[in-house]
């Protein structure tokens, strides 16, 4: 498996496993606060430690191609501690996602056997699939964090070489693929294979991972 493919499932299932604890905890769901204090140190710590290795590999990848040696920079640092922030209040949303449900299940449970007169007709919504909400967050810091490392990087190195670098855009062609963005502009799968210089306007703002659409797996690959 690709080592971005690791890191991503890595960082789901400890996602995964934060999440199942905080469930437990006597504070879950009505103390939010309380929660965020005891647990925000160990989701940040993992989500830099993931975003961190998925910079190094993107900075490996430019630096292979460049024949430099690869080394983080003040921009590197930066970039993890901006995506970091990003994805772990993007890990909170879907928890608080998945209380904003709790909480609508308790009220339609007491309707259910209060003085309602359709109370019986009531349904409890059905939980939230946060398997696949904490994937979402899982991928879109990887990949996200990856291709955003891979163009900071080329940008960096630009002055190296003669002819200005490009990036090329490499989607993963399934059946996943989207056709198009939430924006409306042409998806990933129109995407793959697309050279764009390094500073254009519409690769800026679609990003893979960041600007595109939940559990985006592309990536940008540097043309010398």
């Amino acid at each position: 498996m690709p080592p971005l493919r690791e890191l991503e499932n890595s960082l789901h299932r400890v996602y995964l496993r934060i999440f199942k604890v905080i469930k437990r905890e006597d504070d879950y769901p009505d103390n939010l606060t309380a929660i965020k204090q005891k647990y925000d140190k160990i989701v940040y710590d993992n989500t830099r430690s993931a975003i961190q290795q998925a910079v190094i590999l993107g900075n490996e990848k430019v630096n292979r191609l460049f024949k430099t040696q690869p080394y983080l920079t003040q921009s590197d640092l930066d970039l993890i501690k901006k995506n970091t922030k990003v994805n772990v209040d993007s890990f909170w949303r879907k928890i608080i996602l998945d209380i904003f449900r709790k909480q609508e299940q308790r009220l339609v449970g007491g309707a259910a056997i209060g003085d309602v007169e359709d109370a019986d007709s009531l349904d409890p919504p059905p939980d939230l699939d946060m398997v696949a909400y904490l994937l979402s967050v899982a991928t879109a810091s990887l990949f996200g964090s990856f291709a955003a490392s891979t163009l900071s990087k080329t940008q960096e190195l630009a002055d190296t070489v003669q002819t200005p670098p490009k990036v090329q855009w490499k989607a993963v062609q399934d059946q996943r693929t989207c056709q198009r963005l939430p924006d409306g502009s042409m998806g990933c799968s129109q995407r793959n294979g697309t050279i764009y210089d390094i500073n254009d306007f519409d690769l800026q703002s679609h990003m893979p991972g960041s600007g595109t659409h939940n559990y985006c797996r592309c990536e940008l690959i540097p043309i010398i």
